[in-house]
């Protein structure tokens, strides 16, 4: 095994050919990278809504993203390694399976949304609120056109387009 660090000097050319060589150091880069630039535009969205609203609007916004966010979360349900895993002539019937049960589930979060934005409604919460959430289930809706293709970008090694994306 090799040492990263020789003496007090870092080798960080050595390191940057590494990386250009390897497939997995890369694509972690890319994923790495874009899971870095959509934190740091998370944060900067929040500071800039909670300097232009009010407490009360952000407090608003910020729950109806929650609830999105708590929906969201079932989008995690392994279809993506089942296309990953695939063999080669199973692959086709698999892609179509997994966009049939994509639209499935995506119809489902977007129903779940849609009801937790009625939940909110019947419990007599500001209308604007209940028009977020209920935007946001929109959202789910446009999920399934992409599952798959997002799902083969991965298989076939291409977490930069996926990273991009």
């Amino acid at each position: 095994m090799t040492s990263i660090a020789v003496g007090n000097h870092f080798p960080i050319s050595q390191l940057i050919r590494r990386i250009g060589r390897d497939r997995l150091l890369r694509n972690i880069g890319w994923y790495g990278l874009a899971e870095g630039v959509s934190r740091i535009s998370r944060l900067m969205a929040t500071v800039l809504l909670a300097r232009t609203m009010t407490s009360s609007e952000f407090g608003l916004a910020a729950t109806a993203i929650t609830c999105f966010e708590l929906v969201r979360v079932l989008a995690n349900n392994g279809m993506g390694e089942l296309v990953m895993r695939a063999s080669h002539e199973k692959l086709a019937a698999t892609c179509e399976t997994v966009y049939r049960l994509g639209w499935l589930l995506c119809l489902g979060m977007a129903v779940i949304q849609s009801a937790a934005g009625g939940v909110l409604a019947a419990l007599g919460s500001d209308s604007d609120l209940v028009a977020m959430t209920l935007c946001l289930a929109g959202v789910f809706l446009v999920m399934p056109f992409g599952l798959v293709q997002a799902y083969l970008l991965k298989r076939n090694n291409k977490l930069r387009e996926v990273a991009l994306i």
